[in-house]
């Protein structure tokens, strides 16, 4: 049994993984960001008796530090930083807030908050956490946006927010080398949640269950690197 931490749990793909990894029997923190909002969650936590839910809004630094404190000395095996926010797209009603010209810059921080600087606040609190664990390992759910190789373009906010998440989980790769643990960074694919929308070509529990099986193949050899669901390591 390996001990999972997931942020985003309530919904899409963070919901899947807590529901697909705690049928396999293991131990799962899931944090979400509003409990009156997350029936389904808490419905698998009643179900399952290695579900643990806490509410927490990632980008309030001063919730995660107390959950830190609250969770200290629990190994975690697997750190899973998959919360994270899209913001407008470009839509018939003139939603452009993402697009040069209209640029909205307090949504612009606030994207970059939750996608970027969120996910190294959650490494850095539950560290101590990580380096009980077996496993050691920090999973970012990211985006193909974000590379410079192959992200296509617009969308602003959103792309330069995983971008520098990317970056910043490299640096953050080479850091930690040394305590034996790794950091990795996966695009989901186009997945059919509120986020990919209804045409997207993957059903959640397919793309969460390739992700899964990518994640039980990460280890220090491939620390630091940026790979798609199906294994294919991106350039960025």
């Amino acid at each position: 049994m390996a001990t999972r931490l997931i942020t985003g749990a309530n919904r899409g793909l963070g919901y899947e993984f807590v529901r697909q990894y705690a049928e396999s029997g293991d131990q799962i923190y899931a944090f979400c960001r509003d409990l009156s909002n997350s029936k389904e969650l808490v419905h698998l936590e009643n179900k399952f008796k290695d579900i643990s839910v806490h509410e927490v809004d990632v980008s309030d630094f001063e919730a995660i530090n107390r959950l830190g404190v609250e969770l200290a000395e629990i190994p975690i095996d697997t750190l899973i930083n998959n919360a994270g926010v899209f913001g407008p797209k470009p839509s018939a009603e003139g939603d452009f807030r993402q697009s040069f010209g209209q640029l909205d810059y307090d949504l612009w921080q606030e994207i970059l908050l939750v996608n970027t600087i969120s996910p190294v606040k959650m490494v850095e609190c539950f560290l101590p956490n990580i380096k009980l664990g077996s496993k050691k390992q920090i999973i970012n759910m990211t985006s193909q946006i974000g590379s410079f190789a192959e992200g296509a373009q617009g969308l602003l906010a959103y792309s330069t927010s995983k971008t520098a998440l990317n970056r910043g989980m490299v640096n953050l790769a080479s850091i930690l080398a040394e305590e034996d643990i790794s950091v990795h960074l996966i695009n989901p694919g186009w997945v059919k949640t509120d986020m990919g929308g209804s045409t997207a070509p993957l059903e959640v529990d397919q793309a969460v269950s390739k992700v899964i099986s990518l994640i039980d193949s990460l280890d220090m050899s491939n620390t630091g690197l940026f790979h798609d669901y199906d294994g294919r390591v991106i350039p960025w």
